[in-house]
């Protein structure tokens, strides 16, 4: 039998003689939990159990308690992601622009200039080629309208296994992952423990059937909205577990180190504000998302200061240590907390109307959407009346202590973050000179002209667009 003192030494020997990693900059993996609210992360302190992989590695790395996304829903929040703009500059999800156009600058494409092999795995079809959100990937897969149509699994754990076995070792990578358990249709699970006891298959099968159409007037009753709050944490979990193979997969194959970026797009409406799904609002409902960075290097840690997905796009470029070579209008995230008072950062978020209606007789050819959207309108909004604030353009701008809501029909709202992180409280007019600092700041975002034309959408994006609720 080996010496214990003697097991520890060939050990250390071991250790010494393994290779070193080989010089240059980290492996990269940036994973998107479609529709995870920041309020379903159990490390944000507001439910238990949810997220116990992803819990792990926020107490070895670095959580973001004031990450945004850029828009309520997935097609131009991944547009700013992938570019580093801000809705107005790339243009996407806004006045029938449905696809990102070929001159809107990636930095994938960045990344791969700079020696990345670049892989993307999306199990939602409106994260695809047919939106022009696949450039700059070596290999990108997304799952097909007819597989989520047909409930067919998309087995992401394999097929980015396979890429890891097939790529070259030698070179540095960059995997982006999409993972949709938390979006809708919610599931019912055979093991749920954040569904009560006492409710039954059929009462769970009735909530999912009214989910999510009914908004305002049809707002879903009580115990209806409780229930499906329970469907989505239990998909909340199920994604976590995923997560946790997939982080497993790529940080086994890394030779470098690997630094991963786990956050989301948006956030989704349980009844908030009279609202269902991820549409219609600016409230941090929708814009606050989990965001968590591990394997840098840094001290584990809690940054309290107003981040966004376009600085996640910066902090990659920066980690990459890739040349100049993508103007974003983010800064890279800070790797500790900022002194009181002393970061000047803000959030902004945009949403546009004319993202959801699809003529009621849509031409061959598929054109670029269009839409009037005026109130009454459409099947989604037809409960909602001049009352209800969810006509119109959208604007919001979040900084450390105010959140500002622009409406193109009503009056800006304005929230104290500091006492009121639900938005309960309207304090617009009680602080006039804010609003009128974070309208000017707003007005100067919009200012900003898209990149490139609008090009058409095809009939498979279409469909996308339709099975996921995006059309009417």
């Amino acid at each position: 039998m080996i010496h214990r003192a003697a097991l520890a030494v060939l050990v250390w020997l071991g250790l010494a003689c393994a290779p070193a990693p080989p010089p240059g900059p980290p492996d990269l993996l940036l994973l998107i939990h479609d529709t995870l609210r920041f309020d379903a992360v159990s490390a944000n302190g507001r439910i238990e159990g949810t997220t116990p992989y992803l819990d792990e590695l926020a107490a070895a790395g670095i959580r973001y308690t004031q990450a945004r996304s850029t828009a309520p829903w997935t097609l131009p929040a991944h547009a700013s992601l992938f570019s580093g703009q801000l809705p107005p500059r790339h243009g996407v999800g806004a006045a029938g622009r449905m696809v990102a156009p070929a001159s809107l600058p990636s930095v994938v494409a960045v990344l791969r200039e700079a020696g990345y092999q670049t892989a993307g795995f999306s199990e939602n079809p409106v994260v695809s080629p047919a939106f022009g959100l696949a450039r700059g990937f070596d290999h990108f897969e997304s799952r097909s309208i007819a597989s989520v149509a047909g409930d067919t699994p998309y087995d992401v754990d394999r097929r980015l296994r396979e890429w890891l076995e097939g790529r070259d070792p030698d070179r540095p990578f960059f995997v982006f992952v999409n993972l949709m358990d938390a979006h809708e249709p919610h599931r019912l699970r055979r093991h749920n423990p954040y569904l009560a006891p006492e409710v039954s298959h059929e009462e769970a099968t009735q909530s999912l059937a009214r989910h999510p159409t009914g908004i305002c007037r049809d707002l879903p009753p009580a115990r209806h909205l409780e229930i499906l709050h329970a469907l989505y944490h239990g998909d909340v979990q199920e994604g976590d577990r995923k997560l946790e193979r997939i982080h497993g997969l790529a940080r086994d194959a890394s030779r470098r180190g690997l630094v991963s970026v786990i956050t989301s797009d948006h956030g989704e409406h349980f009844g908030e504000r009279r609202l269902m799904d991820h549409q219609f609002s600016l409230s941090d409902v929708l814009l606050r998302i989990p965001l968590v960075v591990h394997g840098t290097g840094d001290p584990p840690g809690v940054v309290d200061a107003p981040v966004s997905l376009v600085d996640v796009t910066a902090s990659l470029l920066e980690l990459a240590g890739a040349p100049a070579g993508l103007e974003t209008d983010g800064a890279p995230l800070p790797r500790r907390p900022p002194e009181k008072g002393a970061d000047p950062r803000a959030a902004f978020g945009f949403y546009s109307q004319w993202r959801g209606l699809a003529p009621e007789s849509w031409p061959e050819g598929v054109p670029a959407l269009w839409s009037p959207d005026l109130p009454g309108s459409g099947r989604l909004r037809a409960a909602c009346g001049p009352e209800d604030r969810v006509f119109g353009e959208m604007g919001a701008v979040a900084t450390a202590r105010w959140k500002l809501i622009e409406y193109e029909h009503h009056p800006s709202e304005l929230y104290d973050l500091d006492w009121d992180e639900a938005e309960r409280s309207d304090v617009a007019r009680h602080h006039p000179d804010v609003v009128a600092r974070l309208e000017a700041e707003l007005t100067e975002r919009r200012a900003a002209s898209p990149t490139g034309g609008a090009p058409t959408l095809d009939e498979a994006g279409l469909e996308a667009l339709r099975a996921l609720g995006y059309v009417d």
